[in-house]
């Protein structure tokens, strides 16, 4: 018969990770997941199948545009819509005030292509919300592939977009300088060639 010495120290021990790995942390809170509607409502009836599916048990909100809100109330799904009173495209440099105290744990972007090319503004405002990691921003396209885009890759293209519309404008400040010049030397020497013959 084999006997075993328990010692104060190993109960104790147990004890402690006994409590560590059943450790009660609360009630487990759903997932936030915000859809920030940039496409039309026939598009979106077809992602938000796709989105449920991809966030299974999550509570689901809406940001759209003033006149898509009544429609938007439809959807069973969501938990809240939130109104982005402007008429202008969504730009990171506005947030409706009710969306300022909003936490989420994902945000998610339809798009009307496969590639996500030309929302630049949209994932620059999913960007700015507060309490969100860059690297849960996600594109939902077309056919509804959903896939991360990483803040590092939304950043890198706002300033290669931010790049090329400067360079874009001193080019065209530079010719709007040469044009004259230009076109002043060419009267100059057709006026001297008539002269000479």
């Amino acid at each position: 018969m084999i006997k075993t010495i328990y010692t104060k120290k190993k109960v104790k021990s147990s004890f402690i990770v006994f409590i560590f790995l059943f450790r009660y942390n609360g009630p487990v809170k759903k997932k936030r997941v915000l859809i920030i509607r940039s496409v039309s409502f026939q598009q979106l009836d077809k992602n938000v199948v796709r989105v449920k599916e991809m966030f299974p048990g999550a509570a689901f909100y809406l940001l759209t545009h003033s006149h898509g809100v009544t429609r938007a109330r439809k959807y069973e799904m969501l938990s809240d819509v939130f109104d982005y009173r402007s008429r202008k495209n969504f730009s990171f440099f506005f947030i409706p005030r009710r969306l300022k105290g909003e936490r989420f744990d994902a945000v998610v972007v339809p798009v009307t292509n496969k590639t996500g090319g030309g929302f630049l503004n949209v994932f620059l405002l999913a960007l700015r919300l507060k309490g969100l990691r860059p690297g849960n921003i996600y594109c939902c396209n077309l056919v509804s592939d959903i896939w991360h885009i990483p803040g590092r890759k939304i950043v890198f293209r706002a300033g290669r977009s931010f790049f090329f519309s400067a360079a874009a404008l001193v080019l065209g400040f530079v010719s709007l300088l040469i044009l004259p010049v230009l076109l002043l030397t060419s009267l100059l020497f057709g006026k001297q060639g008539k002269l000479t013959d």
